[in-house]
Parts: C-alpha cells; structure tokens; sequence
C-alpha cells in the first residue's frame, strides 16, 4: 500500500506516517470517500514535516495499483501529533456544481452529455439511454438532475443505471453489465480465491416496509386529476393487503404511462433482503456492483447488489464490509 500527497504541485510519498486505511460509497451519493491517520512530530527532525491540509490531492494505490484519486476536504486534530483526514474522489464536483438547462424531447444521454459540457466535466461512457427528457433545470445540482434523467430512463424502460467517477471522468453504466468476481489474494505465491466462497460475520433483514403491489400513474397537472395507466398484481394483494402508491408524472402517452406502471410494479412489488457481510478485499468491488453467491446453507444464492461497500487497510491485510441487498432471488 502505498499513500501520495500531492501538495503544491509535489508529490510526496507519506505511507511510512500514515495508517487507518479506509475507503467507502454507498449506491445513495455519487462520490467515493477515503480516510487515513497521519502521525506528525514538529519536534523530531527525524519525521515528516509535511501536514496535508483541505484541497490537496491524494493519490492511493494498492499492490501497486491506484485505487482512489481524489481532493481532501477534511482535517480533525486528534491531538498535536495525530491527525486524521477525509477525502473525496472528484465527484465531489458534481454535488456542488450547478445547472441551467431546458430540454425539449433530447435522448436522455444527450442530455446528460450536455449537462456535463457546461461545467466540463470529462466523460469516460455513458450508456444509450433512448428516453425523451422534456424537463426544465434552474439552479439544481448538476449530480441531482443527471439522477433525474436516469430516474426517467428506469421509469421508461425498467433499466437500472449506476452513476459513479472513476479516472476521474464520469461514468453510467446500466446495472447489467457490473456483475462481477470477488477475488482475494493472501499473499503473492497462493492462488487467489473467490471471496463468496468463504464469507464471514453475516447479519441481515427481511422486510415488506417497501413493498407496493398497485401503481397507479396519474397527471401531475394541479388543477385537474388524470389516471394515465395502472398496474397491480392480485397475488401479492391477496397474500399481502392492498399497497397503493400513486406515481406523479408529466402527461405521457398512453404506452408510456403503461411502461411507468408496469416497471414501477416490477421495480417495488418485493420483500427487500438485505444482508450485511464482512468479507476479504478485492478493489473492483464498490457499491452498484452486483455479486453472485452459491451459498445455501446461509440462505444466500443469486446476484446481490453492493449498497454501501467499505474497505479497510491495515497491517498489510485488506477486508470488506458490504450491505448487500437481493436481486431477482425469488
């Protein structure tokens, strides 16, 4: 492990004076956040003299490879000598970034595209998203409105999509394509294994809070009250009670507003699982990365989607606590 302040231009190798190692996101925000510990002793002329301070930058790489970039935007004195930091990656910028825009009918990529244009934003891909944005944006967070569109889009079409930075550029990316591998390496002459296959500490929940077995999409007009479409599955009320949730929208079309209704359905018509779990580390795991699990004897097989993801770093071995919640099990 290996930890860089780039301070003034310089890059500064502090590794040997840090520790408490940590770095987390969570599906909810968009940046990724990293803490660490710094030892300093002014009095010493045996120790590091340079203290990071807010808006400096830091570089994070794990054997040998970088797995955090980003700005500090935190100090917290613990005492004269210890000091701890939190940083951001540089999503940071599009939760305090703002936007003036109006489409009129734009695919929703497009949009986004453009939103990210006004502030220069560095696009790495963003997936085909085909829905029509008609929306009008004054003065809202360009991070709020980009989540708008994909809202729209996963009302549209049922598609889920994943809005994170990575090198520094922006990325959305359907949900589809992120199911991934956990491996762990113990050490450089063991082969690494599948880190599913050997989970640890598990707690977990079962709940029905969420559930909505009827939508109802109706006009979002004030002054007059339109149904435009509705869905709703007999089974599940009958099993479970009548849970309505009316969806507000701009007038649709009548095969949109039945697309809204029927994905919305699909969508929250569900007992949420929800498991948290304390694994071995591997850096591609993050949060809206989908896991595969065969594990029955602890009720866990199918994909499972990474809600909130932490990873710690200390004395050379690397874990994760995930809160993992259940897809399309049944």
């Amino acid at each position: 492990m290996q930890l860089i302040l780039i301070k003034d231009g310089q890059q500064i190798d502090i590794t040997a004076n840090s520790g408490s190692y940590s770095r987390s996101d969570n599906t909810d925000s968009l940046g990724m956040e990293f803490g660490f510990e710094i030892a300093l002793n002014p009095n010493d002329k045996y120790w590091a003299k340079s203290r990071p301070a807010p808006g400096d930058k830091l570089l994070f790489a794990n054997k040998d490879k970088p797995v955090f970039e980003g700005i500090i935007t935190d100090e917290l004195i613990h005492d004269q000598y210890t000091y701890a930091y939190t940083a951001y990656d540089f999503g940071y910028y599009l939760n305090k970034s703002e936007v003036i825009a109006q489409f009129n009918g734009l695919a929703g990529d497009a949009a986004i595209t453009k939103l990210c244009g006004q502030l220069g934003i560095p696009i790495g891909s963003i997936a085909s998203i085909p829905t029509s944005i008609k929306q009008i944006y004054n003065g809202q967070v360009l991070s709020e409105c980009i989540k708008d569109i994909l809202q729209q889009a996963t009302d549209d079409t049922g598609r889920k999509f994943r809005l994170e930075v990575r090198d520094n550029k922006l990325y959305i990316e359907d949900y589809a394509d992120l199911v991934i591998k956990a491996m762990y390496q113990p050490a450089s002459n063991i082969e690494p294994y599948d880190v599913t296959l050997a989970p640890g500490k598990l707690s977990g929940s079962q709940s029905m809070t969420d559930m909505r077995n009827i939508i109802v999409v109706a006009s979002s007009k004030e002054k007059s009250i339109s149904i435009q479409a509705t869905a709703q599955d007999d089974a599940s009320i009958a099993k479970y009670g009548m849970l309505q949730k009316v969806e507000k929208v701009d007038d649709k079309n009548k095969a949109q507003a039945k697309n809204i209704a029927a994905n919305k359905l699909t969508e929250l018509n569900k007992i949420t699982q929800k498991i948290n779990l304390h694994l071995m580390g591997d850096d591609a795991v993050r949060a809206g990365r989908i896991l595969e699990f065969n594990q029955p004897s602890i009720d866990m097989v199918g994909g499972y989607l990474v809600k909130n993801c932490t990873h710690s770093y200390s004395n050379n071995n690397h874990t994760m606590q995930l809160e993992l919640e259940a897809i399309n099990n049944g």
